[in-house]
């Protein structure tokens, strides 16, 4: 609160995730008080990818700001059961091998065995999504995350290479551990 951060935060014990939005010095004390407080507790957050945005200088400053603050513990950072279950056997898998734009790129210009996968909201992909000419989506109409389990069809994806993508990294984390799982 006295840092004048607005925005949600989830707090598991698998994870963090949110968004915060405020003036850029109350943004990076935040990290950095997140970051030593974390080491205090014997956890490393070196290399956390805290990502950055700034405003849309077309629109009004006050129709993009985030309103209040919640943070709420939950069970899992990313739920994957609408019913609040935690899929323990996803927990317990490692997530895919991230890779940078230009392995994406590269991967998906080979086309045979690739299948793109969005586990984006809908309303989200309204915005944009990966479109490659002979390269199969499995991206099933999300409403929420939770209902990835009973939408894509994994046995289709046995033996391909499954290039996914979401917002910021954490819901493909979850994602992929899922499909390997």
């Amino acid at each position: 609160a006295r840092l004048g951060l607005a925005g949600r935060v989830r707090v598991a014990e698998d994870g963090v995730n949110g968004t915060l939005g405020g003036a850029p010095n109350a943004l990076e004390a935040y990290v950095e008080t997140t970051t030593r407080q974390a080491a205090a507790q014997g956890v490393d957050l070196t290399s956390v990818d805290w990502k950055y945005g700034a405003a849309d200088p077309a629109r009004p400053l006050a129709a993009q700001r985030l309103r209040g603050l919640s943070i709420k513990l939950a069970r899992e950072v990313v739920s994957l059961s609408d019913c609040g279950g935690v899929d323990d056997a996803a927990k317990r898998c490692e997530p895919a091998r991230h890779v940078d734009a230009e392995a994406f790129h590269e991967l998906l210009a080979r086309k045979r065995d690739v299948v793109l996968l969005d586990v984006r909201n809908v309303y989200e992909r309204r915005v944009g999504r990966f479109e490659a000419p002979g390269v199969a989506d499995a991206s099933p109409a999300l409403r929420q995350f939770s209902d990835l389990s009973r939408t894509v069809d994994v046995p289709s994806l046995k033996g391909a290479t499954v290039l996914m993508y979401c917002t910021g990294g954490v819901r493909c984390e979850r994602a992929s551990a899922y499909l390997r799982s």
